[in-house]
C-alpha cells in the first residue's frame, strides 16, 4: 500500500491595493517644475497683441470711468449748492415774513399808543368854540 500526503501549505493574502492613477490621487500641491511648466506653456500660447490691445481697452474704460466719477460728482456738488440756495432763500423768506410780521406789530402799537395820546389830550381840553 502507497501513502500518499500531501500538504498545503497556505501562504497569506496579500492585501489587494487598487490603482489609483495621480490625477485621481489626493492633490499634493504643485511642485516648482509644475509651475515652470505652466508659465511656459501659457508664454507660448498666449496672443501678445490681444494683451495689449484688451490692456489699452481696460486703461480706456479706466479712464471713462473717472470721467464719469468726475461728472457725477460735480453735477452733485451743483445739486446741493442750488438746494443750499433755495434753502437760503426760503430761510431769507421766512426772516422777512418774520420782521414784516413785528414790523408791523410794532406799527400798530405805535398807532394804537399815539391814539390814546390824542384821546388824552383831546379830553383834557376843553372845547373852546
Amino acid at each position: 500500500m502507497i501513502l500518499i500526503t500531501t500538504q498545503l501549505h497556505t501562504f497569506p493574502e496579500k492585501e489587494i491595493v487598487p490603482y489609483i492613477p495621480a490625477f485621481m490621487q489626493e492633490e499634493q500641491g504643485m511642485s516648482g517644475a509644475d509651475r515652470g511648466s505652466a508659465y511656459h506653456r501659457v508664454m507660448e500660447l498666449l496672443d501678445f497683441e490681444k494683451v495689449l490691445e484688451a490692456k489699452a481697452q481696460i486703461q480706456e474704460q479706466n479712464q471713462e470711468w473717472k470721467q464719469n466719477q468726475e461728472q457725477d460728482q460735480s453735477q452733485k456738488e451743483k445739486h446741493n449748492e442750488e438746494n443750499n440756495k433755495e434753502m437760503n432763500r426760503e430761510e431769507n423768506r421766512s426772516k422777512k415774513s418774520e420782521k414784516s410780521e413785528a414790523d408791523t406789530y410794532m406799527i400798530l402799537e405805535l398807532e394804537r399808543q399815539i391814539a390814546l395820546m390824542v384821546e388824552k389830550e383831546l379830553l383834557q381840553k376843553p372845547y373852546i368854540f
